[in-house]
């Protein structure tokens, strides 16, 4: 499923269920990179609708490239604007690194100064808190609690944010992915309610796999 271009070749998952392996082209600069298709996933990042609600939330200097809604959400597309969502993803450039070759040095480097500029917490001891109450997350300001490479060529970060869903508050995971993309670097941010730590166990695999496509479809 895709509101986007695609591609000629396909190839199979895990599961053996065969995917397209590019249902969007994009291009960054004078690099093109291909949007997979993952698996219970919509891109559709094309539609106005969705456009607006990425658009909304996206930091000035930043592109987005691709956006993943679950096919659930994906079907209730034309009221964004008035439903909370999680499973989603987002696959975005920041402009003023467009032309920039990178390697493993810059890669490491920028995941050093990006995870020294998160709010640090043991989360041992965040998680007792969170059993209790949300009230030592501040809205808009995640909180690291664990970085991973899921890739030889990507840092990964998991975040807690409290976040405002309509008239409630809600605490969202965010995995944030810096990524070493045909010598150059991408972000991938993946979405998911907080509840409880099997939360952040499906949240992390769910972003692997998504890793996992992203790098398959786009060697070189």
């Amino acid at each position: 499923m895709s509101c986007g271009k695609t591609g000629p070749q396909n190839q199979s998952d895990h599961t053996g269920e065969i995917l397209k392996e590019c249902v969007k082209e994009v291009s960054f600069g004078d690099i093109d990179f291909c949007l997979p298709e993952i698996e219970g996933m919509t891109e559709c990042y094309s539609s106005p609708k969705v456009k607006v609600r990425a658009d909304a939330f996206n930091y000035e200097g930043n592109s987005i490239l691709g956006y993943y809604l679950n096919n659930e959400t994906y079907q209730q597309m034309e009221n964004l604007d008035s439903i909370s969502y999680d499973d989603y993803a987002q696959v975005y450039v920041t402009n003023n690194l467009k032309g920039i070759k990178v390697g493993q040095a810059e890669l490491a480097q920028m995941a050093n100064t990006m995870g020294s500029d998160f709010i640090q917490e043991n989360w041992s001891d965040m998680q007792k808190k969170l059993e209790h109450s949300y009230d030592d997350l501040s809205i808009g300001t995640p909180v690291l609690v664990e970085s991973y490479s899921p890739h030889t060529k990507v840092k990964s970060f998991v975040m807690l944010s409290k976040i405002k869903t309509n008239r409630e508050e809600a605490v969202m995971l965010m995995t944030l992915n810096i990524i070493e993309m045909k010598e150059r670097l991408i972000w991938l941010a993946y979405y998911k309610f907080y509840d409880g730590e099997e939360s952040i166990k499906k949240a992390k695999s769910k972003n692997d796999y998504i890793i996992d496509r992203l790098m398959k479809v786009n060697k070189g």
